[in-house]
């Protein structure tokens, strides 16, 4: 019976030493964590620089055979027409004579 408490004492020693807290080897965890993740993205990066030298990635196919309008003629129409009516009214009033009130 003695030597199974024995067991048992020495097991949850165990278990409270791995409990504690290592900061060192916490450290490391996260060093080596950091450095695969860099390494990871270089490897993408190289990657994605072959892909894009080869020309096979960003490649836009257009999908109809018309060519879309970036523009919509309607709406250019109104602002040119604004802007003429603007254009005018700057006119008139640039020609017009100026009369100022008498402050006294």
């Amino acid at each position: 019976m003695n030597n199974f408490l024995e067991k048992i004492k020495n097991r949850v020693k165990g278990l409270h030493k791995a409990r504690m807290i290592n900061p060192y080897h916490h450290w490391s965890m996260l060093i080596q964590a950091f450095l695969i993740l860099t390494l990871c993205l270089i490897i993408f990066g190289f990657y994605l620089l072959y892909k894009i030298r080869s020309d096979t990635v960003f490649q836009v196919t257009p999908s109809s055979s018309s060519t879309p309008s970036l523009v919509k003629e309607e709406l250019l129409d109104k602002v040119t027409d604004i802007f003429k009516r603007k254009e005018l009214k700057s006119l008139d009033i640039k020609s017009e004579k100026i009369s100022f009130p008498d402050p006294s």
